[in-house]
């Protein structure tokens, strides 16, 4: 982008002058909203070369606690398999209809095994319910890219 001169004390402000600084601003472009950034996480299984590449994926993953139960395993796949090693997951539980409902009681996730491609987690409520109990749980995984 060209840059504009500044003004000499005395120099009038033309119409030309004032176009052009419009010009200019308007040309202005906003950044992209997957714009990349410079972002350094280090940890085991996350190497240091330039080469290597760091993978933040995050997800929801709805799902219905079957009645009657205290537990279920879920499986959760992540999109288009970004890592070359297997990730750091983390997990929380939402119970969806919990505020006018709480029919969940207590739900709690456990991540019992991670992959390159997926991770398997374990729901737990402290008391079966005699109906399906809708669930949401969040992630975010963080591992090497390919």
């Amino acid at each position: 982008m060209a840059r504009v001169p500044a003004l000499n004390d005395g120099q009038p402000l033309t119409y030309e002058l004032i176009n052009k600084i419009i010009e200019k601003i308007g040309s202005i472009k906003e950044p992209r909203e997957d714009q990349s950034q410079n972002i350094e996480i280090l940890g085991p299984r996350i190497g240091r070369t330039e080469e290597d590449k760091v993978k933040i994926v995050v997800g929801t993953h709805a799902f219905n606690l079957s009645g009657n139960a205290v537990n279920q395993n879920e499986k959760i796949t992540f999109k288009n398999s970004p890592f070359s090693k297997v990730p750091f997951v983390v997990a929380s539980i939402i119970d969806i209809d919990g505020k006018k409902n709480p029919d969940a009681n207590m739900p709690t996730v456990v991540i019992t095994g991670v992959d390159q491609a997926f991770f398997e987690a374990k729901v737990f409520v402290l008391k079966a319910k005699k109906k399906n109990v809708p669930l949401q749980i969040s992630y975010m995984a963080i591992g090497p890219g390919k």
